[in-house]
């Protein structure tokens, strides 16, 4: 499929240095596979792929009714395992709606390969994520009794080396992104919406004191300060379809017409293939990443009316822009029939990054654009 993301995949092949952090990212990330693999083994999603017998493929609905999953989400979950196991060869995968630009249901093939597994009874037991299949909840709470952002809150040693992590790893991408991504020029305030750190008030009182620069403590769930430009990295993947789209509207509210929101953000592939980069995204999205299609169906959703994938680094962190263009209904439907796309934007915070709370709290820091162009 000739998408978005393939044409600046071949627009931008990566570099060296792209290639190695993009196989480092693989294999920080290759337990999942691990994970993904004896799930599967377990819930017996190899055999019902081999009992159908060769050339037919089933659908992670399809898959979701056969082992009786009680989880509404299960095909979803289903899905992205399925998906991880294609681009390893242990099934194959066909999109129906790859042809026609639609976010398809995909169905899947067991291989050779994958045929081993059936009746495996010598690999590990993680009945914790099979039960994720099957039953639904959040996987961090049943393991941990609380929220992902309570605990890491609860221990200072664990958070310290999750952000450190974050930090490290934004700087890796920042730096690539202003290589290739212009979208700051002419910008006068920035508001950059979310962060890492659990508990708001501290990050507002223990902010470092910079000319041009206000820390503003809130909830992004209510409201968004208002700049002409909004950018958020790494925060609307944390989160369901309905604070997804609660997030974006806010965003929207606090924009002027013409204005836009810059997200940068890891985008999960449409196909499945054999490579370091794909493997990698396809392992991350077991914890849940989205689609091109997906982000800009849900852009829409929120009430943007352009979205454009303008760049991406290591071929899986995406810059995207959502811009709000005043429209009558008529004039979107036009938009709709002729197929034009929507905007959406993924972006890196440049520097001076405030956490997100256990409370969907949030930090926004308006910055002046030419301060940090001269500190960039």
């Amino acid at each position: 499929m000739n998408s978005l993301v393939n044409q600046l995949r071949s627009s931008y092949p990566m570099s060296e240095e792209e290639e190695a952090f993009s196989y480092a990212w693989y294999l920080r990330t290759s337990h999942m596979f691990t994970y993904v693999l004896d799930a599967v083994v377990k819930l017996g999603v190899f055999y019902i792929l081999m009992k159908v017998g060769p050339d037919v493929k089933l659908s992670s609905n399809q898959i979701a009714s056969k082992i009786r999953a009680k989880n509404p989400d299960a095909p979803s979950l289903l899905d992205r395992m399925l998906r991880l196991l294609a681009c390893h060869g242990l099934v194959t995968c066909l999109d129906a709606g790859a042809d026609d630009g639609k976010d398809g249901e995909r169905v899947y093939e067991i291989t050779l390969a994958g045929k081993a597994f059936v009746n495996d009874e010598h690999n590990g037991s993680l009945a914790v994520f099979t039960n994720l299949v099957l039953e639904g909840g959040n996987l961090f709470e049943k393991v941990h009794g609380m929220p992902a952002y309570q605990y890491k809150s609860l221990n200072p040693e664990n958070a310290k080396r999750f952000d450190t992590a974050m930090k490290n790893l934004s700087k890796v991408t920042m730096k690539k992104i202003l290589e290739r991504y212009n979208g700051f020029q002419g910008v006068t305030t920035l508001v950059d919406v979310g962060g890492i750190n659990y508990e708001l008030s501290h990050i507002v009182q223990a902010a470092s004191s910079f000319p041009d620069i206000e820390h503003a403590g809130g909830d992004m769930f209510s409201t968004v300060p208002k700049a002409d430009t909004i950018m958020m990295k790494e925060v609307l993947h944390n989160w369901d379809y309905e604070n997804y789209l609660k997030l974006l509207k806010n965003c929207y509210e606090a924009l002027e017409e013409k204005e836009k929101v810059i997200v940068i953000s890891f985008i999960m592939v449409e196909e499945a293939e054999a490579s370091n980069t794909t493997e990698f995204i396809s392992q991350l999205d077991v914890y849940m990443q989205r689609t091109e299609k997906q982000l800009k169906s849900m852009a829409m959703d929120a009430g943007f009316s352009s979205f454009q994938l303008k760049c991406l680094v290591f071929n899986v962190i995406a810059v995207m822009e959502f811009y709000k263009l005043m429209m009558n209904l008529f004039s979107t439907k036009l938009l709709l029939e002729f197929g034009l796309t929507l905007m959406v934007i993924r972006c890196v915070r440049l520097g001076y990054i405030v956490e997100v709370s256990s409370h969907a709290t949030h930090a926004a820091t308006k910055v002046d654009m030419q301060l940090m162009q001269i500190r960039s």
